[in-house]
């Protein structure tokens, strides 16, 4: 999943985390669920854990995953 968010950020210059970021910014949610957000992709970074970012991951990974942990592709996704 990180070398998505590297992908975007090349080719557009920010990626999908930092633009869930935003927008809940923008609606005022709680600056746990911005960070919960903008993390959920890097839960752990240099030695900072997001609690809400990895559970935000691993429902990610576990709904969007077959048995062997390959990324189940829905409709072309």
């Amino acid at each position: 999943m990180l070398s998505i968010v590297h992908e975007e950020r090349e080719i557009l210059g920010m990626d999908r985390c930092i633009v869930g970021e935003q927008i809940c910014k923008k609606w005022s949610f709680s600056s746990f669920m911005q960070e919960g957000i903008l993390r959920h992709h890097t839960p752990l970074l240099d030695d900072d854990f997001s609690y809400l970012g990895a559970i935000i991951f691993l429902a990610h990974f576990v709904t969007n995953s077959d048995f062997t942990g390959e990324m189940i592709s829905i409709d072309g996704f």
